[in-house]
């Protein structure tokens, strides 16, 4: 049925046209109205599209009414708005076009315009002039058209790009520098408030061959405001620092990114559920700075697969994983190259973490005998870590002091086992936990026993001391010690470490050297000899043909009682 003013006529029974070559909408005036297809039946007997109510709904021959959807009213289809520069190449498809002047204007504007509903913000290739930030807000996505966008900040210390409190937006596949060296910027991108679920991919910042081009800082935040679920992946950073002035970076990644500059990521507050691996980092001497850095903790965390470089001849200065307090976290598989300092330090009461199978060469080689590997604990003791199955190698003149050190006196119950450590100053190993473990290490400079602590009950009747003597009680679980007044007893099995109470568990060490070992003198003890039970009960003496021995006397001790306390190397007990 053809509208009364002809705009539509019908052909025939089953065709209509507009009569207006432009075409015409097909109007179905009024409410509750139904379009039907295919045969006579019409109305809610028919099939087709139908209004109810104001809610389209369709039905198939052989089907029911149900609904479409929600409609215009529910879905909004993001926004994409493409944005040329002054010297894009084809502006054809440009919904704006740059003037070479404030460009940041232009972008803003746009930002602005799909701010609410989100959508994808689109620079085409060419300059940009910034001579104020260009500001994010939440759910945009701001793309560029690979290195060939470069944004350039025109402004001593501004910042490029900028988000207060935002979610859910990403910047990526363009380049942002600095006008030139009296015109750097602070901030390539920084986040003022507290922000989550943000990407920065496929970024470049600075120009590799320019100095003058560079960012002090590529990315960073605000004090006191933290950085959530952020994926910063495959960017390239040079001259200026990468990751800084973060308060806090949690639930994030970071992967991916070559860095030639100064420090990499530094952290004020906490590392948290953090992944930062597969980094490229060079950092240049001049700058004097980490690499990696938690100055709060690194907490359940990995530090994986990234090269990291002193730069030259003349290696950086500060310490190129630098963690004040671990705990849950994992520092696998990085190579650490020409540093001139300590290379990996946990410090300040860090635990419970895994450091293993990273390659440490050439460390301290400027000055030599200075430096170590891996510190654990300066300014507080690092506990229950495992480091196990790394490699020190350092072939010049100039080496590390220690391959791996203990080197705070709260440091203890660590495992260090499986590594590898051929060139060190002073020693290949050094502890000073009474309950750390030193198990099967490939030590070539200098040589360090194992050393193996155990845990045991005390059923002896009353508290033991460390440095007393105990043998094993014959029991059926076999997890209980006891003392002894039979010289030489078969049943000896180390020395306590730290007081014990009675019927409770305490650490045995029944491998490795001790400097606190109880002896009596009254036969003469001289360095080399071997050490079994006394008669005297918790007490070493001088063992006689026949005995057990389960040391070695590493200090003579001839006085008459005993009140000795000695270094001495404990062992496997053998009959001598």
């Amino acid at each position: 049925m053809a509208r009364t003013d002809s705009v539509f006529e019908s052909l025939d029974s089953e065709t209509i046209i507009p009569n207006d070559p432009n075409g015409k909408d097909l109007w179905l005036a009024g409410s509750n109205k139904h379009l039907n297809f295919g045969g006579t039946d019409s109305g809610d007997s028919g099939y087709g599209i139908r209004d109810n109510a104001g809610a389209m709904e369709f039905k198939n021959s052989a089907g029911a009414w149900g609904g479409i959807g929600g409609g215009a009213s529910t879905f909004v289809r993001s926004e994409t708005i493409v944005i040329a520069a002054y010297n894009s190449l084809d502006t054809t498809d440009a919904d704006h076009i740059c003037t070479g002047t404030a460009d940041e204007v232009v972008i803003n504007n746009a930002i602005n315009q799909i701010a609410t509903t989100g959508g994808t913000l689109k620079l085409m290739e060419g300059n940009y002039t910034i001579d104020s930030s260009v500001v994010m807000a939440s759910g945009v996505q701001l793309i560029g058209s690979g290195f060939g966008t470069i944004l350039t900040g025109t402004v001593a210390s501004m910042v490029i790009i900028t988000a207060g409190a935002t979610e859910n937006w990403s910047v990526s596949s363009l380049k942002l520098r600095s006008l030139d060296g009296t015109h750097t910027a602070s901030y390539g991108i920084r986040c003022t408030d507290t922000v989550s679920r943000i990407k920065i991919t496929d970024c470049c910042f600075g120009e590799e061959t320019d100095a003058t081009s560079k960012i002090t800082r590529a990315f960073g935040g605000y004090p006191n405001k933290s950085i959530s679920y952020a994926k910063v992946t495959n960017n390239w950073n040079y001259h200026g620092y990468f990751l800084s002035n973060l308060s806090g970076f949690f639930q994030g990644l970071v992967t991916g990114n070559t860095h030639i500059g100064g420090l990499f990521f530094g952290a004020a507050g906490n590392i948290n559920q953090c992944d930062i691996s597969d980094n490229y980092i060079f950092v240049n001497p001049s700058v004097n700075d980490n690499a990696i850095v938690g100055a709060s903790g690194l907490n359940s965390s990995v530090v994986s697969n990234n090269y990291i470089y002193g730069y030259g001849n003349t290696p950086a200065a500060g310490s190129a994983l630098y963690f004040k307090g671990t705990d849950g976290s994992t520092i696998t598989s990085n190579t650490l190259v020409l540093w001139d300092s300590d290379a990996l330090v946990i410090e300040d009461y860090g635990a419970n973490t895994i450091v293993t199978n990273n390659s440490f060469f050439r460390i301290d080689e400027t000055t030599g005998n200075t430096y170590s590997c891996i510190v654990l604990g300066k300014d507080g003791g690092v506990t229950n870590c495992v480091v196990t199955g790394n490699i020190v190698y350092s072939p010049n003149a100039h080496k590390p002091k220690y391959g791996i050190i203990e080197n705070h006196a709260d440091s203890n119950y660590n495992l260090i086992a499986n590594n590898s450590i051929n060139g060190t100053g002073t020693a290949d190993i050094l502890t000073v936990g009474a309950s750390t473990q030193v198990l099967n290490n490939l030590t070539i400079s200098f040589d360090y026993p194992d050393r193996k602590v155990i845990t045991k009950k005390n059923t002896s009747g009353g508290a033991l001391a460390a440095g007393d003597v105990v043998i094993l009680k014959a029991v059926a679980t076999g997890d209980e010690v006891t003392t002894t007044t039979s010289g030489g007893d078969s049943k000896v099995l180390g020395m306590v470490v730290a007081a014990i109470n009675d019927n409770a568990f305490g650490q045995i060490q029944t491998l490795g050297k001790t400097t606190a070992l109880k002896v009596d003198g009254t036969a003469d003890i001289a360095i080399g000899d071997f050490l079994s039970c006394f008669t005297t009960a918790k007490i070493a003496k001088k063992a006689s043909a026949g005995e057990t021995a389960f040391a070695i006397a590493l200090e003579a001790y001839t006085t008459n009682d005993s009140a000795g306390i000695i270094d001495a190397l404990l062992i496997t007990p053998r009959t001598v």
